[in-house]
């Protein structure tokens, strides 16, 4: 809840300060930017798994299946005869969290030559398109709000 506010935030306060128009530009950007630094990492493992990752068979260890946005699973698969341990939400080619038995087969996918990155998916997607044309219309948006906030602002005044 406390990250949520957090992201929220910059947003806000971008549209809360009056700023002159050339500023409210930067502000946007600024605030897109910050926005895009902070799903970055996300955005770059997503990009390597699906680029250059390999599916294997993995091992389901544990799982919590509770909470119904938060289920997690832990798992383990054996690469170049090390056993790597890994931990996600049971993703595309898996079944539910609910169906899952401690002992049944988890679809993996990892990146060569850095085990650590892998995900509990069969086939993982690139988005990086979809999140590129999300973060223009945020810059965009956001200038559409700033612009008419300051129409509102102006019109409260001189109607005064």
């Amino acid at each position: 809840m406390l990250g949520l506010i957090g992201l929220v935030i910059p947003f806000l306060l971008y549209l809360i300060i009056p700023m002159r128009k050339k500023y409210r530009y930067l502000g946007a950007l600024f605030v897109t930017i910050f926005y895009l630094l902070i799903f970055l990492p996300s955005l770059r493992q997503d990009h390597r798994l699906a680029k250059y990752g390999v599916q294997q068979i993995g091992v389901l260890t544990n799982k919590n299946c509770d909470i119904k946005n938060k289920q997690h699973v832990e798992y383990r698969f054996v690469v170049n005869q090390k056993e790597v341990s890994g931990a996600g939400r049971p993703g595309n080619g898996n079944q539910s969290c609910e169906n899952f038995q401690i002992g049944d087969q988890v679809f993996v996918t990892y990146v060569p030559g850095d085990e650590t990155i892998n995900v509990p998916e069969r086939n993982v997607e690139d988005h990086i398109f979809g999140w590129s044309f999300g973060f223009f219309a945020l810059y965009l948006c956001l200038l559409w709000f700033g612009n008419e906030g300051e129409k509102f602002r102006k019109k409260g005044k001189s109607s005064r």
